[in-house]
């Protein structure tokens, strides 16, 4: 069986309560801690990546979620834009632009920046609309800000992007 992996918000008393008591369990690790107060993230365990803000810390688990269940992982991050822009830089140079430049720069140089910008407001029309039914969790269980589910949300698509 897969160890539950374990993130804890607030690394004060009752953090370090909770990362002694998850400790003793064969099948929880502990990964990550976030806290505002650099002190405390000193005291973290060896190995745990500490975060002095809570939305980088739940950005980047939302990027391993998105890209845990796909068959190529990481890559896919990488391989889908550059397939996508490379059918339209062909469409584009060789079929209905006939390869001529823009104010004196390849059209790549023009057409790139904007597909990026495309990429990542297309991800964030889709996913960050339902990010909050997608983390609905968070808020049901505990008194969580909800603010920030689109925020980490958003942090994590700008990253791939």
């Amino acid at each position: 069986m897969e160890k539950i992996k374990l993130g804890i918000v607030g690394f004060g008393f009752m953090g370090h309560n909770d990362a002694d008591m998850m400790a003793t369990f064969d099948d929880i690790d502990l990964v990550a801690v976030a806290d505002t107060n650099p002190d405390m993230l000193a005291d973290a365990p060896e190995g745990v990546e500490t975060y002095s803000n809570i939305d980088d810390m739940l950005a980047k688990a939302d990027i391993i979620k998105t890209y845990s269940g796909a068959a190529l992982g990481w890559a896919w991050a990488i391989i889908k834009p550059i397939i996508t822009i490379s059918v339209f830089w062909f469409a584009f140079t060789y079929g209905i632009r006939s390869g001529h430049d823009v104010n004196g720069f390849p059209f790549a140089l023009w057409m790139i920046p904007g597909f990026v910008a495309w990429f990542y407001m297309t991800d964030m029309l889709q996913k960050g609309t339902r990010a909050i039914r997608s983390y609905r969790y968070l808020v049901t269980k505990m008194k969580f800000p909800v603010s920030t589910i689109p925020t980490f949300v958003s942090i994590s698509h700008l990253v791939i992007h």
